[in-house]
Parts: C-alpha cells; sequence; structure tokens
C-alpha cells in the first residue's frame, strides 16, 4: 500500500523567517566576540609575559601589573569620567612603573589607549595617554580579567554594554564582586605525639 501524498510544506510565515534570520545573526555575532575575546586574551597574555621577561626584577614586573590594572579598574568604575581616561606620560609614577616598558605600552594600545598632547595656550601641550570615549570597554575588562586570572592583581569588573547610537545615554551599570579569597598556605599544625 502507497501512504497517502501530503502536502508539500508552506513557506515560514515572514516575522518566522526574519526571526530565524536574526537568531542566525545574532549567534553568527556571538561566535565572532568570542573569537575576538580569546584573540585580545592570548594578545593580552603575550605582551604580559614579555613585560615580565623584559623587566629587571620580579617586583618590577608585579608594579607594572599593578598600575596597569590600577587604571583599568579605575576606567571601568568610572566610565564617564575623563580624568581616568588620561594618564600624563611625565608621571612619575606611570613612567618608572609602566611607560619605560614598550610591552606596558602595547597593553595600553590594545585596550584603546592612543597617544596624544594636551591643548595648551603655546600650543607645546603635555604628552598623555587618551582612552577614547568610543573605545570598548570590554577591551579593558578582557586585559582586567587576564591580570586577575594570571597574576590575582584586580577583582572582576562587569561593564553593561554602552546604549545604541542615539539613545539617551544611561549610567552604566558597574558591578564589582567581593574578591575571592586566596586559598590559604597555612598547614594544619602537627597532631599531638601520643603517650
Amino acid at each position: 500500500e502507497i501512504p497517502p501524498a501530503t502536502a508539500p510544506s508552506a513557506p515560514p510565515p515572514p516575522a518566522l523567517a526574519a526571526a530565524a534570520a536574526g537568531a542566525a545573526a545574532d549567534a553568527a555575532a556571538d561566535v565572532a566576540a568570542a573569537a575576538e575575546g580569546a584573540t585580545l586574551a592570548g594578545m593580552a597574555r603575550g605582551l604580559l609575559d614579555a613585560l615580565e621577561h623584559g623587566c629587571e626584577s620580579a617586583s618590577a614586573a608585579s608594579a607594572a601589573r599593578e598600575l596597569l590594572a590600577r587604571y583599568v579598574s579605575n576606567i571601568l568604575g568610572a566610565p564617564a569620567d575623563p580624568k581616568f581616561r588620561t594618564i600624563r606620560q611625565a608621571n612619575p609614577a606611570f613612567h618608572s612603573r609602566v611607560g619605560r616598558h614598550a610591552a606596558a605600552r602595547q597593553l595600553l594600545r590594545l585596550i584603546g589607549f592612543e597617544e596624544a598632547r594636551t591643548p595648551a595656550d603655546d600650543g607645546a601641550g603635555e604628552l598623555v595617554w587618551l582612552l577614547p570615549p568610543s573605545a570598548d570597554l570590554n577591551r579593558a575588562q578582557a586585559l582586567l580579567g587576564v591580570l586577575a586570572e594570571a597574576f590575582h592583581v584586580a577583582p572582576a569588573v562587569h561593564v553593561a554594554p554602552a546604549p545604541p547610537a542615539g539613545a539617551d545615554a544611561a549610567p552604566m551599570d558597574v558591578v564589582v564582586p567581593p574578591p575571592a579569597a586566596a586559598p590559604s598556605k597555612a598547614r594544619a599544625p602537627p597532631a599531638p605525639a601520643a603517650p
């Protein structure tokens, strides 16, 4: 016996087709973002490795990482505050801990900092590192994550994505979780000897 013929399936309604296409585009964007994040994290690890090997001592490398983490944490904690997006190159702490190391300067570039000159009446403004307002803060978050994961120098900070262009600017949603407790290296006291 031959089964009865079935009617060919009708094409999906336009709304369903549009939703499926949108879901596919979202999935592709998620894959691209994950790949970029993995690449960015890999680049940050490589530069941190170069910083570690380029410093004259472990304490100099640690000081550089800690200051980088502080800069990034301040930006993520107050993303709209321009004072955290500008680093004076002549600042002694910056120069001695970060600015004199090529790998540290590359890390700043990686997250979007640019070398610039501040405006001045005489035309010879001060040299600074500037993170433009249009910079992707996910890059800063990624660097902070690598620093926290590899060197335990800063807590993770989550920054909500920026509102779409043309939308009213709302305050950024920043959540700073409490730092995780470091594993204890203390040993249990020895058991008392039996009499």
